[in-house]
């Protein structure tokens, strides 16, 4: 398994210094030198539990940010949110997340895509 090269990027983000390559069950996804993002969206009472970039997630954080801002697989394919939600949940489980935790830290951001997701498509029949 690959890992993703990255330093941090202002106070709460991470750039990667070099391009990343995982595979989906969508297909393959590179994502490119430079890109920033910010972690897992976790409220701050909550880092007891997990913290925005715990490397036992990183890359599932890392692929779904990147699908959620619009980024393309290999294929010019772009994800639905609940695609890059099942991405999240397959990366999760790869790298190494037990199963209840992955499905815990999932729904969470199933919920979170329901009640914030900017284009407000996400609905509880979406699942």
């Amino acid at each position: 398994m690959n890992f993703p090269e990255s330093v941090p990027h202002g106070k709460d983000k991470r750039r990667l210094i070099r391009d990343f390559l995982t595979n989906t069950r969508y297909g393959s996804l590179i994502i490119g030198t430079n890109y920033v993002w910010n972690g897992a969206n976790i409220p701050r009472i909550l880092w007891v539990y997990a913290t925005p970039f715990d490397p036992e997630y990183e890359v599932a954080v890392l692929a779904h940010d990147y699908l959620c801002d619009g980024g393309e697989l290999c294929s010019g394919y772009v994800c639905t949110r609940k695609e890059a939600d099942q991405v999240f949940f397959d990366l999760s489980l790869r790298y190494g997340v037990r199963p209840t935790r992955a499905l815990v830290m999932w729904l969470a951001v199933r919920i979170w895509a329901m009640l914030f997701s900017r284009t407000r498509t996400v609905s509880p029949y979406d699942w």
